[in-house]
């Protein structure tokens, strides 16, 4: 689960009410829910982490207009997990917060895959390449979601749902072959050119 920035009362209450409302004394992550401040610090979720609250701690973030604090607190903090934005329309995370939290050992948990809706816009109409088959893309949700799983610095990509099918089609992504990287530049290629 992830907790908000705030006072340190304030963020010990709302982790409080997160394990009451999920039943639970211990969770496997707790997030610093979208740093903003470079020199935020992780202090709290260390303790509850030192404690047995929790087995991992980490950080997150969904906008580009944060990412240079984000960076400086991933840099110094080296939180267990770290969660960033990133789709085929939103690269800009690939260019230094992911590759900098694979340096620091943190896994990457990556969010809003489909770009807010953007990439289903983009391709609406339009008939998947014959090519996706090559790593056993069989809809346009498991292309964007390949394009993610098959970067190497990716832990696992959280699309998010509400309709069972989607789900469905979502989990078939992790199935089969991933692209490599000359495929994954074949793919942003593609996308560029509905742009």
């Amino acid at each position: 689960t992830k907790v908000r920035v705030a006072s340190r009362d304030d963020t010990i209450a709302e982790m409080k009410q997160s394990l009451a409302k999920l039943r639970t004394q211990k969770l496997d992550l707790m997030q610093l829910h979208n740093v903003r401040d470079p020199n935020q610090d992780i202090g709290l979720l260390r303790d509850w982490k030192a404690q047995g609250v929790c087995r991992y701690i980490g950080i997150t973030s969904s906008f580009e207009r944060d990412y240079e604090a984000v960076e400086a607190v991933l840099r110094r903090e080296k939180p267990d997990f770290f969660q960033i934005n990133y789709s085929l329309a939103d690269r800009e995370s690939e260019k230094r917060l992911i590759p900098l939290a694979a340096d620091v050992g943190a896994a990457v948990l990556t969010n809003l895959p489909f770009g807010r809706g953007r990439l289903f816009r983009a391709t609406r109409g339009r008939k998947l390449p014959d090519w996706a088959a090559e790593f056993d893309a069989g809809s346009w949700a498991q292309l964007f979601l390949k394009y993610l799983l098959g970067n190497p610095a990716v832990t696992a990509v959280i699309p998010g749902t509400d309709k069972p099918q989607y789900m469905v089609d979502n989990l078939n992504a992790g199935r089969g072959r991933m692209p490599d990287a000359a495929q994954r530049k074949r793919i942003v290629e593609l996308y560029e050119s509905f742009a």
